[in-house]
């Protein structure tokens, strides 16, 4: 599967810093936050995902901005985007 682009919708909001409960699997990697790191670092590298849009929201949405993951550096700017 390729998906050449793709919109990034990130909940920074203060419940993604708390683990989850028993029943979501994101208990496995601490907190939601790291999980969603982590997941979309995988969607990321096995899509094929060539040009990522990201917003980041929680009581206000902030466009982060568009990342051309064709280009050599693209990948480590998404990571860093989304990890802030």
């Amino acid at each position: 599967v390729t998906m050449k682009r793709v919109a990034v919708l990130i909940d920074r909001s203060g419940s993604m810093n708390t683990a989850g409960s028993k029943e979501d699997k994101t208990k496995l990697l601490g907190d939601r936050w790291t999980f969603t790191k982590e997941l979309i670092s995988v969607w990321v590298e096995h899509l094929g995902v060539e040009e990522a849009y990201v917003v980041r929201f929680s009581t206000e949405a902030e466009e982060v901005g568009t990342f051309s993951l064709a280009r050599k550096d693209g990948k480590d700017e998404l990571s860093a985007a989304v990890r802030e």
